[in-house]
């Protein structure tokens, strides 16, 4: 078990952090399989907060997601989103 930790990546969303990260993974590695990686991207990542800059230049959270697996059939991660901001 591990302790945990925390990382940052550039992405547009949060679902786009966990598509970049698993393609960076592929990148090193382009012989693995891409569902394989995004498994193994999805059991490794429990949470992923995105944040955005406002018109201030305030860094502000605009979602949070939480991640439970990936669905081969699909071809997409299975998450639930546990806070969107609001636009207001």
């Amino acid at each position: 078990m591990h302790g945990g930790t925390l990382s940052t990546i550039h992405a547009k969303s949060a679902l786009d952090a966990l598509n970049r990260l698993s393609n960076l993974a592929l990148s090193a590695r382009p012989n693995l399989n891409h569902g394989f990686m995004r498994s193994e991207t999805a059991q490794a990542i429990d949470f992923v907060l995105y944040c955005e800059r406002d018109i201030t230049g305030r860094r502000r959270v605009r979602e949070l997601i939480t991640v439970s697996g990936y669905s081969h059939q699909e071809q997409s991660f299975l998450s639930e989103e546990i806070y969107r901001a609001s636009d207001a």
